[in-house]
């Protein structure tokens, strides 16, 4: 039962993070030497994120894999511009067992990592009453300027119903994170990590390897 309610939650993520989206896509287009400080990098970012949600005819590249005896398994979606082969995003949808799941959005230009955004699902018992769970979304929008993250904002919610994740998840409040927190630190690695790596995998075989050994 709770599998088919995490993939609800996927659908659900989708939906929640574009409406979150449009903060991005707000920015003012700023030129090279706009950007001293951490404002105008922000700035700086969220046009490069209008500027590749806005590319046409992009090639599209679906992976599947599936780990043996792990109970985690997802699709790599690769878009890559057609006249250079270069990957201008990444998405990456996958179950980790039957509690929980994730959708990561990754954003290049010209290579280099600029946005990645997470928005991951879960639930465990309430420990309250027999078979009753608690249901958690979490959005968190990492932002890069020269190969080093600068900035990372959270929202977070928890319900009792999963179906009320989605009008809670749209008018929570973004909180910024201390990037010298132990714990975002490792976040930052991790996704760093998948992003270096991610487009450079060429088929399920690879990607199955990347994820599950």
């Amino acid at each position: 039962m709770k599998t088919s309610l995490v993939k609800n939650y996927f659908r659900l993520a989708g939906l929640c993070c574009l409406a979150g989206w449009s903060v991005l896509s707000g920015g003012t287009g700023l030129q090279a030497d706009d950007t001293t400080g951490v404002e105008g990098q922000i700035a700086l970012i969220r046009q490069y994120y209008a500027e590749v949600e806005a590319l046409q005819e992009l090639q599209k590249v679906d992976i599947e894999f599936r780990c043996q005896g792990d109970p985690m398994e997802g699709v790599l979606t690769k878009r890559l511009k057609r006249d250079s082969g270069k990957v201008v995003r990444l998405d990456l949808g996958y179950l980790a067992g039957d509690h929980g799941g994730a959708d990561e959005m990754y954003y290049y230009r010209d290579g280099k990592l600029f946005f990645i955004l997470v928005s991951a699902s879960w639930w465990q018992f309430s420990g309250q009453k027999e078979g009753e769970t608690i249901d958690t979304m979490r959005e968190r929008r990492y932002y890069f300027s020269k190969g080093q993250c600068i900035r990372v904002l959270e929202k977070k919610v928890t319900a009792k119903k999963q179906d009320q994740l989605r009008g809670l998840i749209s008018k929570a409040e973004n909180h910024e994170l201390d990037l010298n927190g132990e714990e975002i630190r490792g976040g930052i690695a991790a996704v760093m990590k998948k992003a270096s790596v991610l487009p450079t995998l060429k088929d399920a075989r690879a990607v199955t390897k990347f994820f599950c050994e």
